[in-house]
């Protein structure tokens, strides 16, 4: 099934230079894009204090920046209609959920809502289209 294309970005110049061919992205996956950059920047900002040198060095630091950098990774690729980067979004996704188990219920609803949220735009028809032009274009040599 072939996905019409759509022009509810190409007025936008930040959202032009990530058109493939000429399927916009639906209006969920720059946002969720976008969000995985603030929550991965916002979360480097918020841990920036605990990145002092004490003894002994304390690797969860590390950890924690790692996930951050990773939601930032995914938000970028995604953007850039990467497939492998929704499929680490819902893997970083998944990874909080597995988190909030230990802590409140409140934030294990919230964590799991987001999931939901992300699984149903990501994989929707017109996303999955959207990434899989890419990839076809990508496998043909015909972008970078």
């Amino acid at each position: 099934m072939s996905v019409a294309p759509t022009i509810v970005f190409q007025s936008s110049a930040f959202f032009r230079q990530f058109a493939i061919y000429e399927q916009a992205p639906t209006c969920g996956d720059p946002v969720i894009s976008l969000l995985l950059i603030a929550a991965g920047a916002g979360g480097l900002v918020f841990h920036y204090s605990d990145f002092r040198a004490q003894h002994p060095f304390q690797y969860d630091v590390v950890w924690i920046a790692l996930v951050r950098l990773a939601a930032i990774l995914c938000g970028v690729y995604m953007l850039r209609a990467f497939n492998w980067a929704r499929w680490l979004s819902l893997a970083w996704i998944a990874f909080h959920v597995i988190l909030s188990v230990f802590h409140s219920p409140l934030q294990l609803g919230v964590h799991i809502l987001v999931f939901a949220a992300f699984a149903y735009f990501l994989f929707s028809p017109r996303s999955s289209e959207y990434f899989r032009v890419y990839f076809r274009g990508a496998a043909a040599g015909t972008k970078s």
